[in-house]
C-alpha cells in the first residue's frame, strides 16, 4: 500500500532478539491518552485520595443521613464566647442584634479591602440594616504590614 504510514515498525534485527520502533506521533498519542484517563479519574475520585476531610472554607453539605450530627453545648471545647469577643469595640447595628459578626480585618490587605467593597454592602442591608446582626470591626494587621 502505497501512501500508508505505520506508527509501530518492527524491523529484522541482525541478531535474534526483536526491536520495536514507535514514532514521536504515537509516542504523544500514548502519553496524553494516560495522562486524559489519570485526570478523569482524579477529577471524579477526589484527587486520588490524597483529599483530607479537614474544613476549608468550602461549602459544607447536610450531614450524611449514617453519621449522627449533635449540637454543640455552651461546656463544648471550642466554642467561643462571641460576646466576651465583641466587648467594647466600635459596631455597626443594634446593640442588642441577635447575631454579631466580628471581622478581623487589615487596613493594608487587598482581599480585606475586596471585602469592604463588595461583600460589606450586601450584608449591611441585608442584616445589620434589618437588625438581624450586629458588625464589630476589629483591627488585625498582617505581620509584615505597618
Amino acid at each position: 500500500m502505497e501512501g500508508f504510514h505505520q506508527d509501530i515498525k518492527t524491523e529484522e534485527p541482525k541478531n535474534s532478539d526483536e526491536i520495536v520502533t514507535i514514532s514521536k506521533t504515537a509516542l504523544w498519542k500514548i502519553v496524553s491518552g494516560v495522562l486524559g484517563i489519570l485526570l478523569i479519574f482524579s477529577i471524579f475520585s477526589g484527587g486520588f485520595g490524597l483529599k483530607n476531610n479537614s474544613p476549608t472554607g468550602a461549602v459544607i453539605g447536610a450531614p450524611l443521613p449514617d453519621r449522627a450530627v449533635q449540637a454543640p453545648n455552651a461546656d463544648s471545647a471550642g466554642i467561643t464566647d462571641m460576646k466576651a469577643l465583641a466587648d467594647d469595640d466600635s459596631f455597626l447595628g443594634k446593640e442588642d442584634a441577635p447575631i454579631i459578626i466580628v471581622e478581623f480585618s487589615d487596613y493594608e490587605c487587598p482581599f480585606c479591602e475586596r471585602f469592604y467593597t463588595q461583600t460589606l454592602p450586601q450584608i449591611k442591608s441585608t442584616y445589620i440594616e434589618t437588625g438581624k446582626a450586629k458588625f464589630v470591626y476589629r483591627d488585625f494587621p498582617l505581620g509584615f504590614h505597618s
